[in-house]
């Protein structure tokens, strides 16, 4: 089958369904490569969005970029089934071609219809088979998982969407989506120029484009809004668009199980379950009120247009709109204060005297009356003094740049340059003071701190804050601008202000490195010197005291012996005093004692005679144990 919608299949093909193709099959091939192209169109911007959105941290182009990739799969979706009708008319046609070719060439003369009698049945038995199960096949599936995707990343994003500072890049992301929701219009246009009969979801095509105009033009409205300074429209109008698209993605998953779970329709009423409730309610007409309209005359034959209806509109709708308004503004008689946070109360203008809330559900007078104020009061938080970024840096050396914009500050009356990374953790100790004391306290804290660092390194010097008075000087810049803090009364408390990182200019990084290690080297070897004096003292001591001690001792012991010999000396004085033939005796007799003791002793009676013999056995004798 050609892909020319005025082919064959177009001129001898039935034009609604029967026995032959109905025009959806006939006129698939024209579908095809336009949904393919819008599809692609989808995928770009949605990968764009995402990454121009966490560029400039846009919520909005977040959101965008969620819509874009369900719109994606739908029409990936439609594509594929368009695809798969162009292969089955082809098909068919080339099966009724060769059945009417055979009939001829067997000459039965019959001249009947290129879809006609049981030629046509059995060229359309493989469509009626092929589309017979479409639910089971793995387009709804891919449907059902694209959605899943969406919903789970619409939900990510409801609980962590942040709007980020203004940047030009916000205007080139809000003229992308200028330019995708004209994109969607001309997609609309183009779609809603041909009939269901060619197109069965043509209504739900046109309707999801459709959304992606709005969602387009009312997302880069607020990104615009965003870029010229008011972040909080693009983050709440995030949060809306973002409930809505988890609303239509869980549409579409219920829509794509049912599909597959279902038994199956006729198969010339297979139709891609990309048509939603929601997209039909909202974007079926021009504009979203439109559409509400149309939906309620169409299922449920209320003529909204007509007087009575139009007259009970009048009436009820400003007694809602006022009813909601008073709802409204009885709920700012409400304020959740945090577990973390105080809230301070001021009435027209003035703080009263009963003015902190405290953690809770806390009651007030309405708008404009009452107004609360909460501040982060029981959270420790931190600011970086230093350079301009608030990012966590990894540890770099003195020789390499450690961040853009680093502020150099003066060392050493005027003689030397250093670069400081202050953080200053800090807490409210006063709400009150905190609030109302200074217009902004941050930017306060700051400026002030920046002051504090300036005087104190101008009379300082880089060799002891590069070394051991750290600490020291870290203490020093606490307690100086926790006073300045107190002058101002900014009702702030400095935690901890520590020096993260302090390093020299970079071209002298090395000169400085020196001699902050011959610092470092000469404070160890005095430390090592004086380990070693404790050392040796105690020992030398100890050496000292048993010196002494054992000269004591043996000073005594001698003492001890002299005056013994002496006593003897006079005994023995005394003694040959007395008897002096005697003691002579008693000394003989104990020397000849001590020279025989232990010696073998023979006496010979001196009746032996000259002729006598005398045998005396002169071996020595065994020694009793």
């Amino acid at each position: 089958m050609s892909d020319d919608p005025h082919g064959p299949a177009q001129s001898h093909g039935p034009q609604s369904s029967g026995d032959g193709l109905p025009p959806a099959f006939e006129y698939a091939g024209e579908f095809f490569v336009p949904l393919s192209v819008a599809a692609a169109g989808c995928l770009v911007l949605c990968i764009t969005n995402a990454l121009l959105a966490n560029a400039v941290v846009s919520p909005t182009g977040g959101a965008l970029a969620l819509m874009q990739l369900l719109t994606t799969g739908m029409l990936s979706a439609t594509a594929a089934l368009t695809y798969h009708r162009r292969g089955i008319a082809r098909g068919a046609l080339t099966a009724s071609e060769r059945a009417q070719d055979r009939e001829q060439r067997e000459g039965e003369g019959r001249g009947s219809s290129l879809f006609s009698g049981d030629t046509t049945e059995i060229a359309l038995a493989g469509a009626r088979e092929a589309l017979a199960h479409y639910g089971r096949t793995i387009q709804p599936s891919l449907l059902a998982v694209v959605a899943l995707v969406t919903a789970v990343l619409s939900v990510v994003m409801l609980i962590g969407a942040v709007a980020g500072p203004r940047t030009t890049l916000l205007f080139a992301l809000g003229a992308l989506n200028l330019i995708a929701a004209f994109g969607a219009v001309v997609g609309v246009r183009w779609f809603s120029t041909h009939s269901p009969q060619r197109l069965p979801e043509v209504g739900a095509v046109t309707g999801i484009l459709r959304a992606n105009h709005w969602f387009a033009t009312i997302g880069a409205v607020a990104v615009l809004v965003h870029a010229i300074g008011l972040s909080g429209v693009d983050l709440w109008l995030a949060r809306a668009l973002e409930l809505l698209i988890l609303a239509l993605a869980l549409e579409q998953i219920a829509r794509a199980v049912v599909c597959f779970m279902g038994r199956g329709r006729a198969w010339n009423e297979i139709k891609a379950p990309i048509g939603l409730i929601i997209v039909e309610s909202l974007f079926t007409g021009a504009n979203p009120f439109s559409s509400v309209l149309a939906v309620l005359e169409d299922r449920f034959g209320v003529s909204v247009r007509s007087s009575y209806v139009l007259g009970l509109v009048r009436t009820l709708v400003p007694a809602v709109l006022a009813g909601m308004l008073l709802v409204l503004w009885l709920t700012t008689c409400l304020v959740v204060v945090h577990p973390e946070e105080i809230g301070v109360l001021t009435r027209f203008g003035r703080v009263p005297e009963a003015c902190i809330l405290e953690p809770g559900l806390r009651v007030k007078a309405p708008w404009p009356i009452d107004h609360a104020h909460r501040v982060p009061a029981r959270r420790v938080q931190s600011m970086i003094v230093g350079r301009e970024s608030d990012e966590e840096l990894p540890f770099i050396l003195w020789s390499k740049t450690h961040a853009e914009n680093e502020y150099k500050l003066v060392l050493g009356q005027g003689r030397e340059l250093v670069s400081l990374d202050v953080v200053v953790n800090y807490r409210i100790k006063d709400p009150v003071a905190y609030l109302f004391g200074v217009q902004n306290p941050e930017d306060a804290l700051r400026g002030l701190a920046y002051r504090v660092i300036m005087q104190e390194t101008v009379g300082g010097n880089l060799d002891e804050v590069l070394s051991e008075k750290r600490a020291t000087f870290s203490k020093t810049l606490q307690a100086a601008l926790q006073a300045e803090l107190d002058a101002h009364q900014i009702g702030i408390e400095v935690v901890d202000m520590p020096l993260r990182g302090i390093h020299p200019p970079i071209e002298v990084a090395d000169a400085y490195q020196g001699v902050v290690s011959a610092q470092v080297e000469m404070v160890t070897l005095v430390t090592q010197a004086r380990a070693e004096r404790e050392k040796l003292v105690p020992r030398a001591e100890a050496d000292r005291i048993k010196a002494i001690s054992d000269a004591e001792a043996h000073a005594a012991v001698r003492l001890g012996e002299a005056r013994g010999e002496a006593a003897q000396f006079r005994a023995v004085k005394e003694a040959y005093a007395l008897s002096p033939g005697l003691y002579r005796e008693r000394r003989r007799l104990e020397t000849l004692e001590q020279a025989v003791q232990d010696k073998q002793l023979y006496v010979v009676d001196d009746r032996y005679g000259v002729s006598s013999e005398c045998w005396v056995d002169m071996r020595p004798q065994p020694t009793t144990p």
